[in-house]
């Protein structure tokens, strides 16, 4: 059975991780195919029973502030259920009087899928009401009490790289306050519009606000609204400008602009998506400008009107600069092409040359041949297909060409079942990566992609297994990205480099370019308790739009 449990911060549906048809059941009803179910464990005796972790893991996890930690199953078909075609776990342990109650019950299973409980798209719930009129046909029970959520919070998400680091701010550690190196005016940053966390200054202060989460629904942005105006009261703070995103189409931006209009018309500021990457890394390690940033990430919109997402920039006191990034290849369908991989790996072949290769590759997608002739129709007329040098979309096509993942039922699932079966291979046979081409056009480098397509291929070919091919590209990101900044660093005379955007989630990638940097002699920056991913947009933002460095 499934139970809407009534927490701190918000609702949890909750069922035994062990019974399959309970959480085949709860996937259905909360319309969550694939997408990893958060578990929380009775202690860490059952945690270590289902996962692998170190002596610092585990004094993390039993922390004060119960944190939600990524863990290595201990083999890979474990609860497989919970988290397909993924080898972590999300574990926590209980944190409120009420979880120990549970737990103490004979009848309750040592370890529990807990669960956001709203409905797909949607805030989660935090009143009675509301629980008993939505959550009511997810949940075959409900567990209530009386005491009031002052304010919706979520778990905070973790995963461990040389420590801590954050993937989803919430309980224990939001709203996250940070000291900058400078003293900023009076400001409100809205984030981006997926893993939305938005952020206020004042002082030599930026904080933080908790896990909002995705604004695709009308509901999500009455939340955000509300947390923004209940922040700003609770520090105190009027704001002297609204800091929004450059994308035209943003959900967060249009709310921006609205909540500065009704603040008496004051400042909007527009700052790029990367470059508010970048900044955040740096203003979250407290370090200045000068800095070289790799910055990977799905998509940000670019001031040259394409999507960028795979990029080294120069971060100044003044500004930045674009240095290099990633060979553009098209979108098709635009915002399709995030959610059905196939679109991506048919235009990266035919970007190779490769058309051979696509009516096989729709036959494994399960895509009709007549899809793919239309597909091939919108690449050849440039038609709702924007180009792009995304790293995120970049991942998204290998996966499907490698036969891992082809549509996408949660943001980042092809890139995180890709980065599953380079972890598979570990180190062994795999030291080699694929030849880099890389060229210098319109005063920026560019790391070729069509001959790491045709290699993948070859390599397909030859049969070398999925594994070996998904670590082999993982290390020509790696290679493509540390030789532009070792050419940069040598130009510029600049050895810090900051390491930002939500592709840095993936601790290969995070961990190859640490490694690699260092040995070049770089200084490496990588945020810890501040997402590298669009939560830990804001801070940039207040960073770049407050002069953070020009004050300093």
């Amino acid at each position: 059975r499934i139970v809407a449990i009534k927490g701190v911060g918000g609702f949890h549906l909750a069922c035994d991780a062990g019974n399959l048809q309970a959480v085949e059941e709860l996937r259905r009803r909360k319309e969550r195919p694939a997408k990893p179910l958060g578990l929380m464990a009775a202690d860490m005796e059952t945690v270590r029973r289902h996962c692998r972790c170190s002596v610092d893991e585990e004094r993390f996890l039993s922390s004060l502030a119960r944190p939600m930690l990524l863990m290595e199953k201990r083999s890979f078909d474990l609860l497989g259920p919970v988290a397909p075609g993924i080898s972590r776990l999300g574990m926590m342990l209980p944190y409120t009087p009420l979880h120990y109650l549970l737990f103490q019950r004979d009848e309750c299973p040592g370890l529990l899928v807990m669960t956001s409980g709203n409905r797909s798209g949607m805030p989660m719930e935090s009143t009675n009401r509301c629980a008993l009129e939505r959550l009511a046909p997810m949940a075959d029970a409900l567990l209530l009490h009386d005491r009031g959520i002052e304010a919706r919070v979520d778990d905070p998400v973790f995963f461990w790289l040389d420590g801590p680091r954050a993937i989803r701010l919430g309980r224990g550690f939001a709203p996250l306050e940070v000291e900058l190196k400078g003293k900023l005016p009076p400001l409100l940053a809205m984030g981006g519009d997926l893993k939305n966390c938005f952020g206020l200054s004042f002082s030599d202060r930026g904080v933080l606000s908790p896990h909002v989460g995705d604004l695709d629904s009308n509901e999500s942005l009455t939340a955000l609204k509300d947390s923004v105006l209940r922040l700003s009261r609770l520090y105190q703070i009027r704001p002297a400008a609204v800091v929004i995103d450059l994308h035209p189409d943003y959900a967060s931006s249009a709310l921006g602009e609205e909540l500065a209009a009704g603040m008496g018309g004051i400042e909007i500021v527009r700052v790029q998506h990367h470059y508010a990457h970048a900044a955040s890394a740096l203003a979250a390690a407290g370090v200045s400008p000068p800095a070289l940033a790799v910055v990977l990430d799905g998509t940000g919109w670019g001031p040259d009107g394409t999507v960028w997402g795979g990029e080294l920039l120069l971060v100044e006191r003044d500004g930045y600069r674009r240095l290099g990034h990633l060979s553009r290849f098209l979108l098709p369908g635009g915002d399709m092409a995030a959610r059905e991989p196939w679109r991506v790996a048919c235009s990266l072949l035919m970007e190779a040359g490769l058309y051979g290769q696509i009516p096989p590759l729709l036959e494994r997608a399960g895509v009709a041949q007549e899809a793919g002739a239309i597909l091939m129709g919108m690449v050849e007329r440039r038609v709702n297909t924007p180009p792009s040098s995304s790293c995120g979309r970049l991942f998204d096509g290998v996966a499907a060409l490698l036969g891992v993942c082809f549509l996408n039922s949660y943001e980042g699932q092809a890139a995180m079942e890709l980065q599953d079966q380079a972890e598979r291979c570990g180190g062994g046979n795999g030291g080699e990566s694929y030849p880099l081409e890389i060229i210098e056009e319109d005063g920026c480098s560019q790391i070729c992609v069509p001959p790491l397509v045709r290699s993948i291929l070859r390599d397909q070919a030859r049969g070398l297994s999925t594994e070996l091919l998904a670590l082999r590209f993982h290390r020509w990101v790696v290679d493509g990205f540390s030789a532009m900044v070792d050419g940069a660093s040598k130009r510029l005379g600049i050895k810090r480099v900051a390491l930002a955007g939500g592709c840095m989630q993936n601790r290969l990638l995070q961990r190859g370019f640490i490694q690699r940097l260092k040995e070049m002699g770089m200084e490496v920056v990588a945020p810890l308790y501040v997402p590298c991913n669009d939560g830990g947009l804001a801070l940039g933002q207040l960073a770049v739009a407050g002069g953070l460095w020009r004050c300093a």
